[in-house]
């Protein structure tokens, strides 16, 4: 089994120790421990852990893909029973 789980709130791979379940739109997602407490801390708090989210996110935005997914993306790109 897995040892780390994707959380889709902040974008990031956890030890799967530091991750929860969470229902959310009729499904189940991962969240890390610290964005669950980030949600119950004050309007302030969650607005500071949403600036410093939306910051990773947008640095992780201009990296570059990492040349298998580029490649992978050119080969579906070119195959003509994927469209």
């Amino acid at each position: 089994m897995a040892t780390q789980r994707f959380c889709y709130h902040c974008r990031r791979s956890h030890p799967i120790e530091e991750m929860r379940q969470i229902v959310t739109g009729g499904r189940v997602r991962w969240r890390c421990r610290r964005s669950v407490m980030a949600a119950r801390a004050s309007r302030e708090e969650r607005d500071s852990f949403g600036r410093s989210v939306a910051a990773m996110n947008r640095t992780a935005a201009g990296k570059p893909l990492p040349r298998c997914v580029s490649e992978l993306l050119v080969i579906l790109r070119d195959d003509k029973e994927w469209h």
